[in-house]
């Protein structure tokens, strides 16, 4: 079936994304973008005018999330959880809610520009998985098995250290030094999460290499947008021949606007 095709192709362009985006905040994070020379550091190769701190001087102070119950019911406030945290984004298709005491909600009420990390999971590789906070849904607090952080804007970009996370070196020093626990899952902590080495170029090569990604992810963006529109009108398509409705001889389907 021409829709089943399509889908297919549409999987082939998201992993060539997805392989543009690593290798490209691969060379970024090693190479920059000003073609100079690069230095070895503890966390590897980086270029020689960029510094490396600890997040301990970059940020403005770390917090655990609430650990009140949260139910799907729209009474409270929302409270973003792990489920919320997606590819480096804020989902928001299924948000619970919680109505917190005043005091409570002020502490945690979260602000343009904080970054959230992970801090437990049942798989190691998933733990300390980074999103950062741009308004959507407002307001909005978090759950206690992510930790806010938030950060010094003259020295880091969330959006640059939410990339950095997503590299090798990054998720070394955050899903790499996880610790087992007794129920299975693996934690980090503020401990951990403060000690983690992050590579700081200017402010102006920060904002470059940020849009260089986001250009790749926009991109990555649309194709499964266009993916998830195809799956839906293949099972359209295929509830209305079980049913009936129409006969497979009648089928006419065009799916270039889709695939286009």
């Amino acid at each position: 079936m021409k829709i089943q095709r399509a889908i297919e192709l549409q999987e082939k362009i998201i992993q060539s994304l997805r392989d543009l985006k690593k290798s490209t905040m691969q060379h970024v994070f090693t190479h920059g973008l000003r073609g100079e020379k690069t230095k070895m550091t503890e966390i590897g190769e980086i270029p020689e005018s960029w510094e490396i701190y600890p997040l301990s001087e970059l940020r403005e102070f770390l917090q655990y999330g609430t650990s009140k119950r949260c139910t799907l019911d729209r009474k409270g406030v929302a409270v973003l959880r792990i489920p919320n945290i997606v590819g480096g984004k804020i989902d928001t298709q299924e948000l619970k809610y919680a109505d917190l005491p005043s005091a409570e909600r002020e502490r945690l009420f979260l602000h343009d520009g904080d970054i959230l990390f992970v801090r437990t999971n049942g798989q190691k590789i998933l733990v300390g998985r980074t999103a950062v906070y741009k308004g959507n849904p407002s307001p909005a607090l978090f759950a206690s098995y992510l930790i806010r952080a938030r950060l010094q804007p003259k020295l880091i970009r969330p959006d640059f250290l939410q990339y950095y996370t997503g590299t090798a070196s990054g998720a070394a020093h955050l899903s790499g030094r996880a610790t087992p626990a007794a129920d299975g899952k693996f934690n980090i902590n503020t401990k951990i999460i403060d000690s983690v080495l992050v590579p700081v170029p200017d402010s102006r090569e920060q904002d470059n290499i940020v849009q260089t990604i986001d250009l790749v992810a926009a991109k990555l963006v649309v194709q499964e947008s266009k993916k998830s529109a195809l799956e839906d009108l293949f099972k359209t398509t295929l509830n209305t021949l079980m049913t009936g409705e129409i006969r497979v001889q009648d089928l006419n389907i065009d799916v270039s606007e889709v695939e286009g």
